[in-house]
């Protein structure tokens, strides 16, 4: 996909991942429109890209179609950033717990999707979704179990959509993360103790989700390494559960 002048939607806009790939976009060339509820941190973003932002709360479950930015033409790529955390056992989760983790990292995702679909840009145009999934919802977190079933939801559901909407011609991109260095673990309520696997900077994963995008992947994963206990869970998944059960 050409992403140099591209109309792009970018929504979480305002987040660790999501503002560096908006960052990473405009240096690309692309015409990007910021999408976030944060309107103090939308204007920092405006003003330090020189870019359009817009108000625009995922969090808010539903909202009138109306509400969703429009390009000229329509989009290009939107990529999808919003996601939120929560480290707990499970019999501490409360049903609000759980309905927040899942509305806000698929449900609203979904639907947003659903409104969008009929906004990308009409053929020949190139069009393209981009997901930002986890390495939690592939092989699972302890104390993670909630936030990790989360993203394995939209995940599957952007594989699914990968193949519906290929006779359109319309792609899908995963991104899955590792630990990556935000303000996402602040935000869980608990910081990230593990000296292994080392977080990454928000920079690499956004500038990894750009190549996989430029180059119609349908997924990335950051960092590469990962492929391998996922190849093996696939593959061997009696060693790879004795691994994960010594080394958790």
């Amino acid at each position: 996909m050409l992403l140099n002048g591209a109309q792009v939607l970018v929504v979480g806009a305002t987040g660790g991942i999501g503002r560096a790939v908006t960052a990473a976009l405009v240096r690309a060339g692309s015409e990007v429109i910021a999408a976030g509820r944060d309107d103090r941190q939308l204007a920092e973003l405006s003003n330090s890209l020189g870019i359009d932002t817009v108000a625009f709360d995922l969090q808010a479950g539903d909202w009138p179609k109306g509400q969703i930015p429009q390009a000229p033409g329509g989009w290009n790529l939107v990529v999808l950033c919003a996601g939120i955390g929560q480290r707990a056992a499970l019999a501490s989760y409360t049903d609000a717990d759980l309905d927040r983790l899942f509305l806000i990292n698929a449900v609203a995702p979904i639907r947003l999707i659903r409104d969008v679909v009929p906004m990308l840009a009409d053929p020949p145009g190139q069009r393209r979704l981009a997901l930002i999934g986890s390495i939690a919802g592939i092989l699972g977190v302890p104390f993670e179990a909630a936030y990790a079933a989360s993203k394995s939801a939209l995940m599957v559901f952007g594989d699914s959509l990968r193949v519906e909407l290929d006779g359109a011609a319309i792609g899908v991109t995963i991104l899955n993360p590792a630990v990556v260095d935000t303000g996402f673990f602040d935000r869980r309520g608990v910081p990230y103790h593990r000296r292994f696997p080392r977080p990454v900077s928000p920079d690499r994963v956004a500038a990894a989700l750009i190549k996989g995008v430029s180059r119609d992947r349908a997924e990335v994963v950051v960092p590469g390494w990962l492929r391998l206990p996922i190849a093996l869970r696939a593959c061997a998944p009696g060693a790879y559960w004795r691994l994960a059960g010594r080394w958790a």
